[in-house]
């Protein structure tokens, strides 16, 4: 039987992207199991995994993910601003789009779709009420909202986010050029 250093090791590892774990797990799984195993240790090394995983994940995995939370939490805490107003906000999905064009070294190409895919990912909560207030489980948490509104509304608005993240990727990859341009 293994002990449970060994076990706690494989489970730090796992917090690392495949790819990095692939070229680098066994050279860190030795170094792990050769060291003392205090808690800076543990904390120091999930933190660099952690940041292992946002340098190498998509920006519109991150982002999503922080406002499917922040959408999540919105509609637990039952906090609605006035009206119905989606907390991945227009800055998230531009935030979204421009990251993604300087990720891709000024390539304004796949901005339109990061914008869209955050935002799919933000409002998969929202969706996820609107099934359930569809098939009667729950009751829609926001006052004289369709749920069949709540099903489909991600859906209409994805020409608009895709139009909009292109639009904001062009400037970005435009003002790349620029700042490249002046720093030669």
């Amino acid at each position: 039987m293994k002990p449970l250093r060994y076990w706690l090791v494989l489970a730090l590892l796992l917090i690392y992207p495949p790819r990095w774990r692939k070229e680098y797990g066994p050279e860190l799984t030795h170094l792990l199991l050769a060291r003392p195993m205090s808690l800076r240790n543990v904390i120091d090394t999930a933190w660099n995994a952690l940041r292992q995983r946002l340098r190498e994940e998509q920006p519109w995995k991150i982002l999503g993910a922080l406002s499917c939370f922040l959408n999540l939490l919105a509609l637990v805490l039952d906090v609605h601003p006035a009206g119905y107003q989606i907390i991945p906000t227009l800055l998230i999905l531009l935030t979204a789009a421009c990251w993604t064009v300087i990720r891709d070294a000024g390539n304004h190409r796949r901005a339109g779709g990061a914008a869209v895919k955050t935002a799919l990912l933000a409002t998969s909560p929202i969706v996820m009420i609107g099934l359930l207030a569809s098939l009667g489980v729950v009751t829609t948490p926001i006052a004289g909202t369709s749920p069949y509104g709540l099903l489909i509304l991600p859906l209409l608005i994805v020409p608009e986010i895709w139009l909009i993240g292109s639009l904001f990727g062009l400037l970005t990859s435009a003002l790349l050029r620029i700042r490249r341009g002046s720093a030669s």
